[in-house]
């Protein structure tokens, strides 16, 4: 790795905290370039507020929050798993390859409180 690292002119990091708290990249802190993978807010239109009364109307008060696309590496099975006889309120934002089987399994684990 470090043969590697010492080898090419720049290395990206995607987070000034992660370059921060990493010993290898500290050691190559000369040829780091951070470049954020951040969502630039300003560029997205505010929601109108009957959109977010709709929601506000539809899902509990707190909640945990996924989102992302639904594979099998992600671990949300696990979480449906850990929130039986609990029913947290969790809401999944997205789709893919497991959706229908993360459905299935709320449905068998008797989840009220789960919003695909």
């Amino acid at each position: 790795m470090h043969k590697f690292m010492s080898s090419v002119n720049s290395i990206v990091a995607n987070s000034p905290n992660y370059v921060a708290t990493s010993p290898v990249l500290k050691k190559y802190a000369e040829k780091v370039k951070v470049i954020p993978i951040g969502i630039d807010q300003a560029v997205y239109i505010s929601p109108s507020n009957d959109a977010l009364q709709v929601w506000r109307d539809k899902l509990p008060e707190r909640f945990f929050l996924f989102i992302g696309t639904l594979r099998y590496y992600k671990g949300l099975h696990i979480l449906l798993e850990a929130n039986a006889g609990r029913d947290y309120p969790i809401v999944i934002v997205g789709s893919g390859p497991i959706e229908r089987q993360l459905q299935v399994q709320a449905e068998k684990l008797g989840l009220k409180n789960i919003f695909f």
